[in-house]
């Protein structure tokens, strides 16, 4: 029987996705560490490892795995569902699903193969050479009609006197992408080992990438051990703070063009949004373009006191704050006018029929969903979405 809904399920994103890929001019965000969301199904893993797909619609969850008499755990050698190394996220797109792993070895490796999980073959791997590289994470951010993007970071393990190896302040920092059409993989960013510097992706679209870069003008504090560096970052009287930067930084990767976000953006609360930057000045939501360097107004009449959240269903959102800077509301443009979201419902990711969210009960991170027909009509229908198990 769950060969038969797996057969079915997998049919269905084959359809919605023939339907859809010639028009995805957008870009994706993948919001979840360990989960991602493709048409209404939800792809996480159960404890035992194996992924598995989660459809909206019907709560039906089910491992990506067409083997009978299969165990869908470490156990079972036949299971498709499962990957040799530990998994840390996976993504789908188009026929194929997409599976980002490390291993014990400290390699990290990007699988593709059916979305039934066979087929499976590796089409990216990173290893550090550092003799002391530890505890590499890879985390894919987002992708558009042609590429995935990814953060790579390494940690450089630290001897202590005592002969103790731990996590240091050492690490290093990566960005990469990967085309789906031709197997291939670029390094876009990457930083030296060093303790003061580290790049995160969050961001980008037609053409471009949207990262943080952190990292000091004094060089000289990268000359200090392990033990003097730790002793000044934990003085936050101290000079390195004069001297540490946080850029937000836009580059056109055809060109290798930057642009430093600057101190008139920052003063405003914003967000880059496929290629363009969206804030607010006065009653007015405006976009503008950081290598052209054309401003638009996008929408008036802004909600007063409000910031912008972020685009959902292709329509910005604005969020509003109460004192203790929590989020007390949500405004979204439709209709050509702006109106209150349901209150209480933060979203952070979406389908393509639901908004989800998560609710941070006692450290466990659960997640809701609700029908965006249903939100915008001013209904909370909002359910959980029980992990796998």
């Amino acid at each position: 029987m769950k060969k038969l809904i797996l057969t079915t399920l997998v049919l269905l994103l084959l359809t919605s996705c023939s339907q859809n890929q010639d028009n995805n001019d957008d870009f994706i965000y993948i919001r979840g560490y360990v989960t991602s969301v493709y048409e209404n199904i939800i792809i996480s893993r159960s404890p035992s490892g194996a992924i598995t797909y989660t459809d909206l619609e019907t709560m039906v969850t089910i491992p990506a795995c067409v083997q009978s008499n299969c165990s869908h755990d470490r156990n079972s050698v036949i299971c498709t569902a499962m990957a040799e190394n530990p998994i840390m996220c996976s993504v789908i797109y188009g026929e194929n699903l997409y599976i980002f792993t490390v291993s014990e070895q400290y390699e990290l490796v990007l699988y593709k193969c059916d979305l039934s999980g066979g087929n499976r073959r590796q089409v990216f791997s990173y290893k550090e050479n550092h003799p002391l590289a530890s505890n590499p994470t890879i985390i894919p951010r987002f992708y558009d009609d042609s590429c995935i993007y990814f953060d790579v970071h390494v940690n450089i393990l630290h001897e202590r006197d005592n002969g103790h190896l731990v996590s240091g302040k050492l690490s290093k920092s990566l960005i990469f992408r990967y085309n789906f059409a031709t197997d291939k993989s670029e390094l876009l960013i990457e930083t030296e080992i060093n303790m003061t510097e580290a790049v995160h992706c969050f961001g980008g679209g037609n053409g471009t990438v949207f990262y943080i870069h952190n990292y000091n003008e004094n060089k000289e504090y990268d000359e200090l051990s392990e033990e003097e560096f730790e002793k000044i970052v934990m003085d936050f009287n101290s000079d390195y703070w004069e001297t540490q930067r946080r850029d937000s930084v836009i580059m056109n990767i055809e060109s290798g063009e930057k642009m430093v976000v600057s101190d008139d953006f920052l003063l405003k609360y914003w967000r880059y949004h496929n290629g363009l930057i969206y804030y607010i000045e006065e009653d007015k939501l405006i976009s503008y373009e950081p290598f052209s360097k054309e401003y638009a107004i996008v929408h008036s009449d802004v909600p007063k006191n409000s910031n912008i959240h972020f685009h959902f269903d292709d329509t910005p959102f604005l969020t509003l704050y109460d004192e203790e800077n929590e989020i007390l509301l949500f405004y979204y443009y439709k209709d050509n006018k702006w109106n209150e979201g349901i209150k209480d419902i933060a979203i952070q990711y979406e389908s393509r029929d639901y908004f989800l969210f998560i609710y941070d009960s006692n450290e466990e991170y659960i997640i809701y969903a609700i029908l965006k027909s249903d939100y915008y009509a001013g209904i909370d229908t909002s359910f959980e979405i029980s992990p796998p198990e």
